[in-house]
């Protein structure tokens, strides 16, 4: 992958609090929601510089949760999610 493109990509993930997590429910419809994004080096300073360590991927995005949620549950019977970041400029945009 072009090193560019990882650059930004690292910075967007370490500026933004949270990203929005999307998982399919019972009924096969999306379920988004917006949850804290552990990478956040000013919302979780000591979370983020533990992962930035530790992890050199920086196209993983760390969350946190209640492992009795309904996401986990949601993520357990269908293994698939996706996440989508958002940056301030990024939400300013219209579509």
């Amino acid at each position: 992958m072009d090193e560019d493109i990882i650059n930004l990509t690292k910075e967007l993930i370490s500026q933004v609090y949270a990203v929005f997590l999307a998982t399919i429910d019972e009924h096969g419809s999306p379920y988004i929601r917006a949850v804290f994004n552990l990478r956040s080096v000013e919302k979780f300073p000591k979370p983020a510089k533990v992962i930035e360590e530790y992890d050199k991927n920086p196209l993983l995005v760390y969350i946190s949760t209640n492992t009795a949620s309904v996401k986990v549950e949601q993520i357990k019977k269908m293994m698939k999610l996706h996440s989508i970041t958002v940056n301030q400029m990024m939400s300013r945009v219209s579509c």
